[in-house]
């Protein structure tokens, strides 16, 4: 046996799917029993009260991500103002897929512009590595197809 798991990558469908899914709704419980006790120890804004601090997070969706760009250079702008922060919160994304490889893109976890209400996400084409002989180059079209989106989390304050 090569010891390689034939479900993945993941594929919708699939039961390691399921098993994806429920782990990240039981994630996101124990989150929401645990934001009590945020504290916010650094920022790029002042920070504020203790009872201020918020945890919020999303995903732009596998088919409602407005991705604009072209081959090799193309972004989105995600919209975080329903968190209703008051200055820049701490952000962290990661892209997110079930269809292709869009861990090997360049700039995937790069949070760019933040401001309290948006943030930018831009990437670069894919980056070479391991035995791939050539570099290949997809587009807004292509994330679009291959239903990339971007799961964010951002911490802050309200008030």
């Amino acid at each position: 046996s090569s010891g390689i798991n034939a479900e993945w990558p993941l594929r919708p469908g699939t039961s390691s799917e399921a098993f994806t899914k429920m782990l990240v709704l039981v994630f996101a419980a124990l989150l929401a029993l645990s934001s009590a006790e945020i504290e916010v120890l650094t920022a790029d804004g002042a920070i504020g009260p203790a009872p201020c601090a918020k945890t919020c997070a999303g995903t732009t969706g596998k088919t409602t991500t407005d991705w604009n760009g072209e081959a090799g250079l193309f972004r989105t702008i995600v919209d975080i103002s329903g968190c209703s922060f008051v200055d820049v919160p701490v952000i962290t994304m990661s892209l997110a897929t079930w269809d292709s490889d869009a861990g090997r893109m360049a700039g995937s976890s790069t949070v760019l512009s933040a401001t309290k209400d948006k943030f930018e996400v831009q990437l670069r084409g894919y980056v070479q590595w391991g035995d791939v002989a050539t570099e290949s180059k997809p587009g807004a079209e292509s994330a679009e197809s291959w239903k990339w989106r971007v799961n964010w989390t951002a911490v802050g304050f309200t008030c």
